[in-house]
């Protein structure tokens, strides 16, 4: 045997040029516990960075209608439902926001710098402005979150609380 062998327990000669296998089986193992524990970190971190957008999205919608509102003296002209006085959008809220935001992003004065009308999901954001008496919030916009499913009822929405995974904001004079 010469001295760049291995010697019969597995252990290297000085001057020997590889890896054992036993080396190469430690250092796979190793690699293996790293990846395990940065790959769920990477997803959370995209998960929250979704939340994160829906959340400033939703919020500048909101906040460019009610700058809208207190500049004219009313909300933008959009579709109002028959017999439902007061409800400028309703039936089909995933109409509200598109139609909305290119209002506020086309007139002389922008209050919105760009039209966000799908979440980060690829889903219609949702929206309703209310003008009726009585009404506890003006406006609200939301995103149905990671799952896309609604979870926060219509009382929920007018005072402005989400329920689940449900991003909202709400615009009140």
């Amino acid at each position: 045997m010469n001295s760049t062998d291995a010697n019969c327990n597995g252990v290297r000669s000085l001057g020997s040029g590889g890896f054992t296998l036993l080396e190469i089986v430690i250092a796979i193992a190793v690699l293996s516990l790293l990846a395990g524990t940065i790959v769920p970190m990477v997803g959370s971190s995209m998960a929250d960075s979704k939340k994160a957008q829906a959340q400033a999205e939703v919020k500048a919608i909101v906040e460019a209608i009610g700058r809208y509102r207190l500049d004219t003296g009313t909300y933008p002209a959009g579709p109002v439902l028959p017999n439902i006085p007061g409800i400028a959008f309703c039936l089909d809220p995933a109409a509200l926001v598109p139609h909305y935001t290119r209002v506020l992003v086309s007139g002389q004065k922008k209050y919105l710098s760009k039209p966000s009308t799908v979440d980060p999901w690829g889903r219609a954001y949702m929206g309703e402005i209310t003008t009726a008496a009585g009404a506890i919030a003006d406006v609200w916009v939301m995103s149905y979150g990671p799952d896309g499913i609604e979870q926060t009822s219509w009382q929920q929405k007018n005072q402005g609380v989400a329920a689940g995974d449900d991003i909202l904001a709400i615009f009140d004079l």
